[in-house]
This record gives structure tokens, C-alpha cells and sequence, in this order.
């Protein structure tokens, strides 16, 4: 997944050459979308399969013998996968700023310096360092941070682009939490598949608690808009540049992302406690 979302990161160069004056934006907008794309799917494949495969190895029984509360299991789980998560986001999204550097005028010997330290690090985090879960997310954010240093030197607007990738980042935070939930009862397919439906109706969360369309039956615009009240609105975690731009001129930045970070993590709670509770009353072979 790391190596496919580089590529894709990396090819939207191509794209901005083909968008003349609008390189910066295209750069800017495809990655940011790969990023969060691959984050996504990142979580939904673990947080589908970590309760199902530990039940299968037998290897919770060893774990639960040890004094371990099956709700504490739940939450443990959903701390890796978040921090498995975080660690492919600041991978992707590190050739992401510096991807987007390079299109805003950043020198090539920079870039490449950058890159190359990049491409070390997921050599290093995945073939070389025995203790991987030590150290890929503080190496991964350390790369983030040297690129982020080459975003500023540029006419970039790193800090904003900054903003969108810790959104994507409580975005992975919360898809664990309700892959978890579902898989607290359910099979890895099915909870993948659910899990991916309800991102995809979060994400059209804002249009449908606001349709009104008059060729829409009346109880099919009520159900949209309960539907909207009842899933999670993902859509709150990809805003756009226009209105984080518009937020941050109004000097309400750091209370959006409070507002989105805190509801996502309220919502995470929420999903946690249930599975928690159904995972504690289900029955192991």
C-alpha cells in the first residue's frame, strides 16, 4: 500500500504537467486525495481482519489469559491500527509536500535530498529495523517534518496543506474505530464491505442532510436526512482548501480542526464502547 500510494503520489507530477498554470493545484489536490484514499482503505483492511485473524491463530486466548479485559483488547487494537495508519499517512503524505514543493519552485537538489531520505526511510522502517512498531511512526513523522521544512521554503502553503493531512489522519482514526465495531460481530468481508459503504455515505454526508429536491419522494428526503443525522460525516475530514483557506482567514482555523477532531474522536469513543461490549458477550470458539 505504501509503495502503490508513492507511485500514485508521485504520478500526479504528470497530471500538473498537463495543467500548465495550474500545477500547484493539481499536485495539491490529487495527492492530498491519494493520501486520504490509501489512509482509508489502510484502515478498513485492518480494522476488518486484526479481531477475526487473532480469534483464527488462537493467539487471543494467550493475551486474555493475562489478565486482559476483551474491551481493553478492542481499544488496545484500535491504538495499532490507528498508529499503523498514521505511519502510511506521514509516508504519503511527506512525497506528498514535497511532490507539491518541487511544482511550487523548490530547487531539484533539495527535492532530491528530501526523497531520497524518504525512500531510506520505508527501506529502513520495512526491511531493516527489527522493531518496526517502535519506530516507523516517529521516523515516518520525522520525514513529514524535513519535508514540511521544504514546503516552507517555497510559495507552498505547507501550514494549510499541514491542516488537511492531520484531518486525514483523525479520519483513519475513526474508520478504525467502526471497522472495529462492525468486526466485533461480523466476518472480515462483511465488515469491510459495511465499513466502506458508510465511509462512502459519510462522505456525502453534508449533501444529503441538505437535499430538498423535488423528485425525491418526501419519505425518501426524510430517511436522507435521518440517515445523514445517524452515520458519521466523514465529509467533515476533507474540507477542501477553499474552506480551510476561508476558515483560517476568519481567524477560526484552530477551532474547526478542534470541532472536527473532537467530534471524530467523541464518535470513535462511542463505536469503541459498543464493540467493546459486543465483543465482550460474543461467544469464542
Amino acid at each position: 500500500a505504501v509503495v502503490l500510494g508513492l507511485g500514485l503520489v508521485a504520478f500526479s507530477l504528470v497530471l500538473a504537467e498537463l495543467a500548465h498554470d495550474q500545477r500547484v493545484r493539481v499536485v495539491f489536490d490529487v495527492g492530498l486525495a491519494c493520501v486520504s484514499v490509501l489512509g482509508v482503505l489502510i484502515a478498513v483492511f485492518l480494522g476488518s481482519s486484526m479481531l477475526y485473524q487473532e480469534i483464527e491463530r488462537k493467539t487471543l486466548y494467550g493475551i486474555l489469559s493475562r489478565n486482559v479485559r476483551r474491551g481493553e483488547f478492542v481499544v488496545g487494537k484500535w491504538l495499532g491500527i490507528t498508529a499503523a495508519g498514521a505511519t502510511v499517512v506521514a509516508i504519503l503524505a511527506a512525497l506528498h509536500v514535497a511532490v507539491a514543493a518541487l511544482s511550487a519552485g523548490a530547487s531539484l537538489a533539495h527535492f532530491a535530498a528530501v526523497t531520497g531520505g524518504l525512500v531510506a526511510l520505508v527501506v529502513v522502517v520495512l526491511f531493516l529495523v527489527k522493531s518496526r512498531a517502535l519506530v516507523a511512526l516517529p521516523l515516518s513523522l520525522a520525514g513529514y517534518g524535513a519535508a514540511l521544512v521544504l514546503g516552507f521554503t517555497t510559495e507552498l502553503d505547507a501550514s494549510l496543506l499541514a491542516a488537511l493531512h492531520g484531518l486525514v489522519v483523525a479520519e483513519v482514526a475513526l474508520i478504525a474505530a467502526l471497522a472495529l465495531f462492525f468486526s466485533s460481530f461480523s466476518t472480515p468481508l462483511t465488515t469491510g464491505v459495511i465499513t466502506l459503504g458508510v465511509w462512502l455515505i459519510g462522505r456525502s454526508g453534508d449533501a444529503m442532510a441538505t437535499v430538498s429536491s423535488r423528485a425525491l419522494p418526501e419519505i425518501v428526503r426524510e430517511g436522507l436526512h435521518a440517515l445523514a443525522w445517524v452515520a458519521p460525516n466523514f465529509h467533515l475530514f476533507v474540507p477542501g482548501r477553499g474552506i480551510l483557506s476561508a476558515a483560517r482567514a476568519d481567524g477560526a482555523l484552530a477551532a474547526y480542526l478542534g470541532s472536527t477532531i473532537g467530534y471524530g474522536a467523541i464518535y470513535a469513543g462511542l463505536l469503541l464502547a459498543f464493540g467493546a461490549f459486543l465483543f465482550g458477550r460474543r461467544d469464542l470458539p
